[in-house]
C-alpha cells in the first residue's frame, strides 16, 4: 500500500498536530503492509527525526490550501501526488482534499468548533462556524473518519448525520517516548503535596475547560 498523508495546516500555536505526526510517523514507517508513505506538509514544518525513518518514508513540502478554496486539489499538490500514486489519502484534521478517485481518510480532531464555548471573543465565534462548516463537509466527502474518542464519534453523529459504520474510534493513547522522561518537581512548588496537584500546559483559552477543572479541584478537595 502507498500511503500519502496530507498536512492541510498552518501548524496553530498550541503544536499538537506536530506533536502527533511525531508520534505517529515512525509507528507507520515500521509497517510491514506500507510498501511507501509519503508525507506532505506545508514548508513550517520541520521534522527532526527524519534521519532514524527507513527510506520508504518521503518528505515533501506544499504551499498550505487556504480554508475558504473547498475541497479541490492544488496545481502543486495535484502535481505531488501525481508523480506519487498513492493507493489511499489520510488527512489528519478535518480538511478534506479530493484528489481524482482514491480513497480519503480524514481525522476529527478539534472539538471547538462543535461545541458551545462561554466568554469565546466574537472574531473566534465566527471561525469555530466556519471551521464546524468545513468539517461537516469533509466528514461526508470523505470515504471514512476517524474519530479520537467516543465523544468526538457521538458529535460527528449528532452534528452532521453521518452513518455510524463511516466512522472508527482510534484513541490516541500515550507515547512510548513518555516512558524514558524524567520528572523533575519545579522548586518552586517545593511545599506542595504532588497528590494534590495538578499541572497543565497550553494556550489559556475558553475552549480548554480550565475553568471546569478549577471546579472539580475544589469538589474533590471538600469531599476528601
Amino acid at each position: 500500500m502507498r500511503l500519502a498523508i496530507i498536512n492541510n495546516t498552518s501548524y496553530g500555536i498550541s503544536g499538537g498536530h506536530s506533536q502527533y505526526l511525531l508520534n505517529m510517523i515512525p509507528l507507520l514507517d515500521k509497517k510491514t503492509e506500507i510498501e511507501s508513505l509519503l508525507v506532505l506538509s506545508p514548508k513550517i514544518y520541520n521534522y527532526s527525526f527524519c534521519n532514524k525513518l527507513s527510506s520508504k518514508t518521503i518528505f515533501k513540502n506544499f504551499d498550505a490550501l487556504r480554508i475558504l478554496k473547498g475541497h479541490k486539489c492544488s496545481i502543486e499538490l495535484k502535481s505531488i501526488l501525481d508523480e506519487y500514486s498513492p493507493d489511499i489519502i489520510f488527512l489528519p484534521n478535518e480538511r478534506y482534499i479530493k484528489y481524482n478517485n482514491v480513497p480519503t481518510v480524514v481525522m476529527v480532531r478539534n472539538m471547538e468548533p462543535f461545541i458551545q464555548i462561554r466568554n469565546n471573543p466574537i472574531k473566534e465565534v465566527v471561525v469555530n462556524h466556519i471551521k464546524k462548516y468545513i468539517a461537516k463537509k469533509s466528514c461526508k466527502s470523505a470515504n471514512h473518519i476517524i474519530a479520537v474518542s467516543n465523544f468526538v464519534k457521538n458529535s460527528i453523529l449528532n452534528n452532521f448525520n453521518i452513518n455510524s459504520n463511516k466512522i472508527t474510534v482510534n484513541y490516541h493513547g500515550g507515547s512510548v517516548r513518555e516512558k524514558t522522561i524524567n520528572l523533575i518537581k519545579p522548586k518552586s512548588i517545593n511545599t506542595i503535596d504532588l497528590k494534590q496537584f495538578l499541572f497543565t500546559a497550553g494556550s489559556i483559552r475558553p475552549a480548554r475547560g480550565l475553568e471546569d477543572l478549577i471546579k472539580a479541584l475544589g469538589a474533590i478537595t471538600n469531599e476528601y
